[in-house]
């Protein structure tokens, strides 16, 4: 299947968190890709 979007080895920090540690990853044609975090705040009802 061919490759949509490929993502090597990509890392975020904020200050001094590593939210994401060298994350890969490819898209194919075809497939769907979601993708939910927990967050530290709270949120209004």
């Amino acid at each position: 299947m061919t490759v949509l979007a490929r993502a090597i080895e990509v890392s975020r920090r904020y200050g001094d968190v590593l939210a994401l540690d060298r994350l890969s990853l490819d898209i194919k044609a075809g497939e769907l890709v979601g993708c939910s975090a927990r967050t530290a705040r709270a949120s209004p009802p």
